[in-house]
């Protein structure tokens, strides 16, 4: 019985990775995870006073990427500093990738 609480509390841990503090900001990067850019988009611009200015930075570059602005996004993810969990660095690093990828000639 004790290991499978372990076990419940391991996937709660995992299923929860990458997420913050700010069900705002949640919402919107699960928006843009499941590919809804244009919502995500639209939430994003109703509710940016409800995030921090390293959130706001963070998904704009995740939509500036998504809507083809590669040049905004890199310079949104040079500039960017914030205190996110590894998952979300990582999801970061894809989207750097992605912008050398459309940038290449």
């Amino acid at each position: 019985m004790k290991y499978t609480i372990y076990f419940i509390c391991l996937l709660t841990s995992i299923a929860c990775a990458g997420q913050t503090n700010n069900p705002t900001f949640n919402q919107i990067y699960t928006l843009i995870m499941q590919k809804n850019f244009f919502h995500a988009k639209a939430m994003y611009d109703s509710s940016q006073t409800a995030l921090s200015g390293a959130q706001q930075n963070y998904l704009a570059a995740l939509l500036d990427n998504a809507f083809n602005k590669v040049d905004l996004s890199e310079r949104r993810i040079a500039n960017l500093k914030g205190d996110f969990s590894d998952s979300l660095w990582f999801e970061l690093y894809k989207v750097k990738e992605d912008n050398a990828v459309k940038t290449y000639d």
